[in-house]
């Protein structure tokens, strides 16, 4: 008879799997709190789609103004914003936005307010009332 011998055994890792459950929970995590949820494919266990709570709104939050204008609340953001002088790049890092987002909702808050600029964006927002005046600008005024 002869005896055969094995080559001894690899130590296994420090727990992967704690380190893939962890990463796994964190991600869920944060799908959960930007209002996603994740769930399994009918016939694999191991994909998932992505898709929106029940009870969340697709529809963005919107403000409507005295004078008729209707902004979105990212829009309202960005306003308050480009008021205290930021720039797209400063917006999109104090927002967490990309630089083509920052853009596109520029572009949107322009076209509804029938700004040209900046500048012009702001002072329609204050003469509709849309940007509150400062007390202190009021006194001095």
């Amino acid at each position: 008879m002869v005896q055969t011998t094995r080559p001894p055994a690899r130590p296994s890792p420090a727990r992967p799997v704690a380190v893939v459950e962890d990463v796994w929970r964190d991600f869920c995590a944060l799908v959960h709190d930007a209002g996603f949820g994740l769930a399994p494919t009918p016939h694999d266990t191991c994909a998932y789609v992505l898709g929106r709570r029940r009870g969340m709104s697709r529809a963005p939050r919107t403000q409507r103004f005295a004078d008729g204008t209707q902004l979105t609340t990212r829009e309202l953001q960005m306003l308050d914003q480009i008021s205290n002088g930021q720039t797209n790049d400063e917006i999109a890092a104090t927002l967490g936005l990309a630089l083509d987002t920052v853009k596109t909702h520029m572009r949107r808050l322009y076209r509804k307010l029938g700004a040209r600029d900046r500048p012009n964006a702001v002072a329609l927002a204050y003469q509709r009332g849309i940007l509150p005046l400062d007390e202190e600008n009021e006194a001095e005024a």
